[in-house]
């Protein structure tokens, strides 16, 4: 068997960084064909000549070689900053995933996936196990840049495979350093300066600066008279108001699918339209269609296609799961699904959903 770490990043909007894909060296435990026909040609060389001694113990070589286990480690060094702002890419970075891929082919004994310290805020996605593509197991680690604590952690993997001679094992290990952000963050009363205070789009608080709740309270939050204001030690602080903030508010707050909002409210290209990105997703409003949350690979295929820019258009209605598992988003022409086998596809075909979360 064989295996590989493979680090991707994600922008504030959901794209994908393709040209930022990290790959680390593959470990490999297959079975050594190689010494194994070294050791049968010794073998028949030795019982040609009459080497009955030796023959023994080429015998005795090539039972270990079958029947033996066999094994490999791998370490990848990760070198990456709080916020985001990440030598080598010139856009601002939301998440991090570093993918744990195995190719075998008998039956996979059970894996696991570690980090340590075990207190840290990055997510354990646990593991697929596949049918289809260039590998059939995958294990899952989220960094997400605007909560993780600067400081060392060791992300690792473990698998094994049964095979029809030998049992092979692998393990991989992230070394990930996380530096602190390369310039202060802004504090909640930083950016209720910022936004003209009392008199400004905020207007005045209206209660005071807490905590947010566990499990995610490693985070700080203020209510204001018009809007919310949320601080992470990564990117700082960001305010939520109006429609997009009852949306928000729909689907839990930071403690929802979107987590800790990344940006302020902003106007869109064709200045039609208001949004948000939060760590793991986005929620675009119009004056026509109200405002929709867009989030994981759904958004990620929409990014990849313009956003609302695109063919597909503004978000009619939020990610809806339907009754056969699948998960789906209508736009303003067309729609995408995501299915576990398929991944996120586009269509041109909407698809009767109701316009309200089911997340």
């Amino acid at each position: 068997m064989r295996a590989q770490v493979i680090v991707k990043f994600w922008g504030d909007g959901g794209e994908e960084l393709g040209g930022n894909t990290i790959q680390g060296p593959v470990a490999d435990a297959s079975f050594d064909w190689t010494s194994l026909l070294g050791v049968l040609f010794s073998a028949a060389k030795d019982f040609l000549s009459g080497g009955w001694p030796a023959v023994e113990s080429d015998l005795k070589k090539l039972y270990d070689q079958v029947t033996g286990d066999v094994g490999d480690s791998k370490t990848l060094p990760l070198h990456v900053r709080q916020g985001g702002n990440i030598d080598g890419i010139t856009v601002p970075v939301s998440r991090a995933l570093i993918y744990f891929h195995a190719w075998t082919g008998d039956d996979i004994k059970p894996s696991f996936g570690r980090v340590l310290p075990r207190e840290s805020t990055i997510l354990d996605l646990g593991e697929s196990r596949f049918t289809r593509g260039d590998f059939n197991y995958e294990y899952r680690f989220e960094i997400p840049f605007a909560t993780i604590d600067a400081d060392k952690y060791l992300v690792s993997f473990g698998t094994g495979d049964s095979g029809t001679f030998q049992d092979a094992a692998i393990g991989y290990t992230v070394e990930t350093v996380v530096d602190p952000p390369s310039t202060p963050v802004m504090s909640i009363n930083d950016k209720w300066t910022q936004l003209g205070g009392a008199a400004g789009l905020l207007g005045n608080a209206s209660g005071p600066e807490q905590q947010t709740p566990a499990p995610y309270n490693f985070g700080r939050w203020r209510p204001f008279e018009h809007a919310l204001v949320y601080w992470t030690q990564g990117r700082g602080a960001h305010e939520v108001h109006g429609a997009i903030r009852d949306k928000y508010a729909q689907v839990r707050w930071e403690q929802g699918v979107l987590g800790f909002p990344i940006t302020d409210e902003l106007t869109t290209p064709d200045n039609t339209g208001r949004f948000n990105h939060f760590e793991r997703g986005s929620i675009y409003w119009t004056p026509a269609l109200g405002a929709h949350e867009v989030h994981g690979m759904n958004r990620s295929v929409w990014a990849s296609l313009a956003w609302e820019r695109g063919w597909l258009g503004y978000p009619t209605t939020d990610e809806i799961q339907l009754p056969d598992g699948s998960r789906a988003n209508n736009f303003e022409h067309g729609s995408i699904r995501w299915t576990p086998q398929t991944g996120s596809i586009p269509s041109r075909l909407r698809l009767p959903l109701p316009t309200w979360a089911v997340i």
